[in-house]
């Protein structure tokens, strides 16, 4: 009866495991991601991104050819009170929290929506729309080095619209200052110059930095593929430094990959907004966008013959480490084999009673470890 309710026992206790492991954990439905999300039937809007202690300021610069003028505002009726429209109004907005402030600004300048949506959105692609004659609205991704050397991601929209231009950014950070100082020196007579002048130059300013960034990415894996080529190197170190470059690889790419297709609508628009002395700047942009498009995927390659540098580079330490253990496990093959005899407990074994019977087995092992270590090195093991 005992050995029954044992085996019952048993065969209950396999069953009830084998249902746990066929149950799926249940998915929150609670997350971030869903709680953040601006979808398409709702009005309502939503900042996504991770910079919310950050304050949304307006900074207005508008400037003409005699002077330029800067001002920052916490509030939105008192900066597009004092617009002029006979000058260029640079309006700078950092901090994306204040939803119903961006919306607000927004909505003075007739901007969609949905492009609303997109400014609020920082983990919306690269993109380039071009709407009528109103505004041409472009979202890029802006990076920057943090304090740890990580690479940071910051979401970047640009608006250009009648002789006016509006930016948004997730921080505060100063990706737009030398710009800003431009325009207040009045360097290369910036001043004189249209709205889309400055778009240009504010994309500029972004796209420029992924050259940069690449760069150093290949100047790092060139010394990872140096220290790589040295056997001698720790493997482990490098290990994380790839996959570091992995990620800042992929961070780039996301970034560079929709703006280059999609620039070409603002080389092939009509739009007035864009004046023909300007499509040059516009030029000069897409060829710095292919060259960081080209060496974008040069980084793909290299990142792959790394990580076949590293595998092999194991496979070549692990090989070297058989083989240094197979020699001394050879060597003392022999040496087993007689102990192994010596210690067999025979009655009579002669060598057991000599006198020097202890000297003459020192002596025979260390005289056959000897010639099977010759042996070795003559045949080039080691």
């Amino acid at each position: 009866m005992t050995v029954k309710r044992i085996s019952q026992f048993v065969t209950n206790s396999l069953s009830n495991m084998v249902k746990n492991r066929r149950k799926k954990p249940e998915r929150k439905k609670t997350s971030k991601y869903w709680k953040k999300k601006n979808n398409f039937l709702s009005d309502s809007l939503v900042y996504t991104g991770d910079a919310v202690s950050v304050k949304t300021r307006i900074n207005l610069l508008a400037y003409d050819a005699e002077e330029a003028v800067s001002k920052q505002y916490e509030k939105v009726e008192e900066a597009v009170g004092t617009i002029d429209n006979n000058k260029i109004s640079w309006i700078h907005v950092t901090g994306l929290n204040d939803t119903e402030k961006i919306h607000t600004l927004c909505k003075h300048f007739k901007i969609g929506l949905l492009h609303v949506k997109d400014i609020l959105n920082s983990e919306h692609l690269a993109k380039v729309d071009v709407v009528d004659e109103q505004y041409i609205f472009l979202v890029l991704d802006a990076f920057s080095y943090h304090s740890d050397l990580s690479l940071q991601h910051e979401h970047v929209t640009l608006i250009l619209g009648n002789n006016y231009v509006i930016s948004f950014q997730e921080s505060d950070s100063p990706i737009f200052d030398n710009i800003r100082n431009a325009v207040e020196q009045n360097s290369m007579s910036i001043r004189s110059r249209t709205a889309d002048y400055l778009f240009c130059s504010l994309i500029a300013n972004v796209t420029d930095n992924y050259r940069r960034l690449i760069e150093d990415i290949q100047d790092g894996l060139e010394e990872i593929e140096t220290k790589l080529l040295n056997l001698d190197s720790k493997g482990g170190d490098l290990t994380y430094q790839i996959q570091d470059y992995r990620i800042s690889y992929r961070q780039l790419r996301r970034a560079i990959f929709p703006i280059y297709d999609d620039f070409r609508l603002l080389l092939r628009t009509d739009s007035t907004l864009i004046h023909p002395e300007n499509q040059y700047f516009l030029l000069d942009i897409k060829d710095h966008l292919t060259q960081a498009y080209q060496t974008v995927n040069a980084c793909r390659e290299n990142l792959s013959t790394l990580m076949d540098l590293y595998f092999a580079g194991n496979d070549l330490k692990m090989n070297d480490i058989m083989k240094r253990l197979t020699v001394v496990a050879t060597i003392f093959i022999p040496l087993t084999f007689l102990v192994g005899v010596w210690g067999m407990n025979f009655r009579f074994m002669p060598e057991l009673s000599w006198k020097y019977g202890y000297l003459y087995a020192w002596a025979l092992l260390v005289a056959v470890g000897i010639f099977t270590w010759l042996y070795l090195r003559k045949r080039r093991w080691f």
